[in-house]
């Protein structure tokens, strides 16, 4: 994300998005601190938030 300079755009969206997101939930966010909640979810990796995120499997 770094190395490319057209991903600051992309970067800039997930900001906002997680901004407005927050917002229609009712929970006022700062872009500073989405900024860094984007930064961290991008250092540990979108795949780690997703596997402690997902619900347990159904007992059968």
């Amino acid at each position: 994300m770094t190395n490319n300079p057209g991903s600051a755009s992309l970067f800039n969206s997930i900001i906002g998005s997680l901004v407005a997101v927050a917002a229609v939930h009712g929970i006022p966010i700062d872009g500073a601190i989405a900024t860094i909640v984007v930064l961290y979810i991008l250092k540990i990796g979108i795949n780690v938030i997703c596997k402690y995120t997902e619900p347990d499997s159904q007992p059968e």
